[in-house]
């Protein structure tokens, strides 16, 4: 019923554009997916490795729910921080989340869940270390809307060791396969995604902005196109504070007549403050199931679907335009999930 294609993206600034504050320190693991297996890689701003070779060795997800899960890092109240590898499916979607402690030699499984069931939803980590989690798909609910937000986590126990509080619903449709994030001490952004209503299911240009300390809605200008399997990413511009958005995939939206099999290559940054939307170089290779993130000062846009393979290519946005980097991804996968972490965590 859907296309589920989320890869990852390990990201720094460089140019024009400028990372946020605590980026330069981090480096981005991913895991899974399609091609992947149960299998990680680790990505820093000097190299690229198997989680097997890495120092310390990052341990097989010694389970098969790798279709569309995610994973976020829980730092609040913790000596050492947790990865959380939630939701995804094999034959049906499941609410399990599997936890490593940052250079622990095993995964530990059935000691943490989601709410509800869940593919190809979205997480991240918020300021404070806690873990957001949006959206996503379910056989027995449907397009998800809801965000629940982990504020407690115990490491010591074995069952129950975290709950999740609804915090929110996306204002407007359920969605999967979109791109979200925290934009400063009071906001979370939800951008784009797949949905369904009476005209059927279509990728939508939807951005969503929540108060969350308020619990008010606005909604920011639309995409130019449409979109799920974007990357996003908060960054500045030109000296100004906003959201870069590269990539994407958008299929049957009824007032975007292009929106048919569409694989987009723009790059676009959103001024926050003033709710419009600038048109940078685009990528060069149009790629759905991409993410953006930042690592030590740069951009990369890595990973994503061109012609229906795996992208194994990795672009550098350098001086406002993307150029190959000189190197690669060392699996051709998808729909992976991907953390970020301290970068004196792995090393390659």
């Amino acid at each position: 019923m859907y296309r589920l294609t989320v890869l990852l993206v390990a990201a720094l600034v460089q140019g024009t554009l400028c990372n946020n504050s605590g980026a330069n320190d981090m480096e981005t693991i991913i895991i899974g997916g399609f091609g992947g297996g149960i299998g990680a890689e680790v990505i820093t701003s000097t190299g690229i490795c198997k989680g097997e070779s890495s120092t310390p060795t990052i341990p097989l997800a010694e389970f098969s729910s790798n279709f569309g899960w995610s994973a976020a890092l829980f730092t609040k109240g913790l000596s050492k921080g947790e990865i959380l590898l939630c939701g995804g499916k094999t034959q049906t979607e499941t609410k399990a989340c599997h936890t490593l402690p940052l250079g622990a030699g095993s995964w530990k499984s059935d000691n943490c869940e989601l709410d509800k069931q869940r593919v190809n939803h979205d997480m991240f980590t918020t300021f404070d270390g806690r873990v957001v989690v949006s959206g996503g798909y379910s056989d027995r609910v449907g397009w998800l809307s809801d965000i629940q937000i982990m504020d407690e986590f115990d490491p010591d126990c074995t069952v129950n060791c975290c709950s999740w509080t609804n915090v929110g619903t996306i204002d407007g449709k359920g969605v999967y396969s979109h791109c979200s994030l925290q934009y400063d001490d009071d906001h979370y952004v939800f951008i784009g995604g797949n949905t369904w209503d009476a005209n059927g299911q279509y990728d939508i240009a939807d951005v969503q902005i929540y108060n969350f300390r308020t619990g008010e809605w606005k909604r920011g200008k639309d995409l130019p196109i449409p979109r799920q399997g974007h990357g996003c990413i908060k960054t500045t511009h030109n000296g100004k504070e906003g959201i870069l958005v590269a990539g994407g995939f958008c299929n049957g939206n009824p007032n975007h007549e292009l929106c048919y099999q569409l694989r987009i290559d723009q790059t676009i940054f959103y001024d926050f403050a003033a709710d419009t939307w600038e048109e940078l170089e685009p990528l060069n290779y149009a790629r759905d199931g991409m993410i953006l993130q930042n690592i030590g000062g740069d951009i990369y846009a890595i990973g994503g679907e061109n012609t229906g393979l795996a992208v194994v290519e990795i672009e550098k946005f350098v001086d406002g335009k993307w150029e190959m980097a000189e190197r690669n991804l060392l699996d051709r996968v998808s729909s992976f999930a991907h953390v970020q972490v301290p970068s004196s965590t792995y090393g390659c």
